[in-house]
């Protein structure tokens, strides 16, 4: 059966990138503080 493409799948699939992408900020934020931290030093 052929995966058809819906607005609520659409707006599921963009909620999870922004998801993805916000948690992949948090996370460079940590690396980049933690290597500030460093530098300090």
């Amino acid at each position: 059966m052929a995966n058809r493409l819906n607005r609520n799948n659409v707006d599921e699939s963009a909620e999870d990138i922004h998801n993805d992408v916000s948690q992949l900020a948090d996370t460079l934020e940590e690396v980049l503080k933690s290597w500030g931290q460093r530098c300090e030093r």
